[in-house]
């Protein structure tokens, strides 16, 4: 059964508009919002966690790509309706599409690297040992 919410006063479309707008509620949450598929894209090639889209079929052509879909196949579909989504979006060229992800800690001590030969890590190391 597919989701739809028309009603911009609906508490979901209300804790979205939220994240957009107070970085109180993005830290708390640990979650930020994403607008068209260049964006979606990226994301998911940095490995974000995307949640859930939010799509406006009188804006969207062509669907939501394969890509989006085979990478996070948990990924929960909201159509909603133009109101909805114009109360969201925050561009003025748009893609009809919004998603809900999941930050990532940006803590030094929890990043990894590819190789043991990286540059980064010697520094990194360095830095470990200073401290």
């Amino acid at each position: 059964m597919k989701k739809v919410i028309t009603s911009t006063q609906n508490s979901y479309i209300k804790e979205i508009f939220q994240l957009i707008e107070k970085s109180r509620i993005r830290r708390k949450t640990q979650k930020f919002v994403i607008e068209g598929f260049r964006e979606i894209s990226l994301a998911l090639k940095g490995h974000y966690i995307i949640e859930t889209i939010l799509v406006d079929p009188s804006i969207l052509k062509g669907g939501i790509s394969e890509e989006i879909l085979l990478k996070n196949p948990t990924i929960e579909i909201i159509e909603i309706s133009n109101d909805v989504y114009k109360k969201l979006a925050f561009r003025n060229t748009t893609d009809g599409i919004i998603a809900l992800a999941n930050t990532k800690s940006l803590e030094l001590n929890k990043l990894n690297f590819k190789t043991n030969h990286s540059i980064l890590k010697l520094l990194w190391q360095r830095v470990k040992l200073q401290t």
